[in-house]
């Protein structure tokens, strides 16, 4: 008694082949048979069957007879029951399929892929303000819907996801516009990690990369700066109508974030831009970082020592002028700063747009330096003239021992001294 039992022979030479089903209740029973033979019978008896399959490979026989009772507990090794694995799905999609990674994965060319960016800022390493160049760590995540690798998992044993390596597949070209990394090209500065793919086409691409990118800097109020540094993230060949770049949060995932020495992390925003060039309009992320520099290694280094210098540079006008020591105080002041003045120029870039706050400042103390030490190469030729000289005219010294000696808290010495004078 047979209910749809279906015989199939493949890829067989056969002569005189006989099969005979009997006594039995099959439903959907499907036999396959891949062989050379020569009056083969196979006989299924006395079995009860729902959805039986049964397969013979590769054997060669003259007068054989097989019988296989499948109520029977004994395995035998030309039967083999073959369940549907991760292999056999990776086969599917991209062997029995003809899968082109080089092809946008669209079934119709109109549609547009939207590929989702979620950026975590792992480090900011350095900011070099010489060649204006900022070095950050970032983890990205990449999704877009790849409508060629969709599946049924109850086709492959309850198999809902896959991860393969992202060769495999056609990823978006995602590019950093405004990298500087001479060793690595724009596209080649994402890590070939692998990628997880949904039985529904969903493709999500974790991967690192460690940028190199141009940022103009601002040091006017150098070393109590802020910068804000932009990293330009988008498809190199695609236009905005193929690929559609799009942030799924506006601010950077900064939960591991590792605090840098110098530079303090104020804030970050993530923009989507649209771009009209002749050709098209192309779309990007852009990535800002607002840092803050952390002053204190320049306040003690280079800040205090200055005004350090700058007091001792008033006693100058204190020394005695037997003392012989004005003038080698002064120049040696004036040669401490303009090595400091050194340091600092050594640091920064050099353009005429601004000049830092702390290189005013230094600039200012060596012109104030230098005029003081030529005001007491002034006083000491004016002591060691002695009384050769003619008389101080008398408005000039109540200017100079009145108000001059007032400001200068000389007053009781200068009082005398005019009694003396007069």
């Amino acid at each position: 008694t047979t209910t749809d039992a279906i015989t199939t022979v493949t890829d067989a030479t056969t002569t005189d082949v006989t099969r005979t089903v009997s006594d039995n209740t099959i439903t959907d029973a499907t036999r396959v048979i891949d062989a050379t033979t020569t009056n083969a019978t196979t006989t299924v008896t006395d079995n009860a069957t729902s959805d039986a399959s049964t397969i013979v490979a590769d054997t060669s026989s003259t007068g054989a007879a097989t019988t296989i009772d499948p109520t029977s507990t004994t395995v035998d090794p030309r039967v083999a029951v073959a369940k549907p694995n991760q292999i056999s799905l990776v086969k599917d999609l991209f062997h029995k399929n003809i899968y082109d990674s080089s092809i946008r994965p669209v079934k119709d060319v109109n549609d547009t892929t939207d590929v989702y960016m979620y950026v975590t800022l792992n480090q900011i390493r350095e900011l070099e303000e010489k060649t204006q160049t900022l070095t950050c760590a970032l983890w990205a995540t990449f999704t877009w819907r790849d409508e060629f690798l969709t599946w049924n998992p109850a086709d492959y044993n309850g198999i809902d996801e896959l991860t393969i390596p992202s060769g495999n597949i056609w990823i978006p070209d995602m590019t950093l516009y405004n990298s500087v990394d001479g060793e690595k090209g724009f596209t080649e500065i994402w890590s070939a990690t692998n990628v997880r793919i949904s039985y529904k086409g969903d493709v999500e691409w974790m991967t690192i990369a460690q940028t190199q990118t141009t940022c103009i800097l601002q040091l006017s109020e150098y070393p109590f700066d802020q910068q804000i540094c932009s990293m330009k993230i988008g498809s190199w060949t695609y236009f905005a109508h193929e690929v559609d770049v799009i942030p799924t949060n506006n601010k950077a995932n900064i939960g591991n974030f590792i605090k840098n020495e110098e530079w303090e992390l104020i804030d970050t925003k993530l923009l989507q831009n649209y771009v009209q060039y002749t050709a098209g309009a192309f779309s990007d992320v852009t990535l800002s970082i607002h840092i803050k520099r952390k002053p204190n290694f320049y306040l003690f280094t280079l800040l205090f020592p200055c005004i350090l210098l700058m007091v001792i540079a008033v006693a100058v006008f204190w020394l005695p002028a037997e003392s012989g020591e004005k003038v080698s105080l002064g120049v040696t002041v004036l040669l401490a700063l303009t090595v400091y003045q050194l340091l600092i120029t050594e640091n920064i870039p050099e353009t005429s747009d601004y000049v830092p706050l702390l290189a005013q400042l230094f600039g200012a103390s060596v012109v104030l330096l230098a005029f003081s030490t030529l005001s007491a190469v002034g006083v000491l030729n004016i002591h060691f003239y002695g009384c050769f000289g003619a008389r101080v005219p008398k408005p000039l010294r109540r200017f100079l021992f009145g108000c001059c000696a007032k400001v200068l808290c000389l007053t009781p010495h200068i009082s005398d001294f005019l009694q003396q004078i007069e």
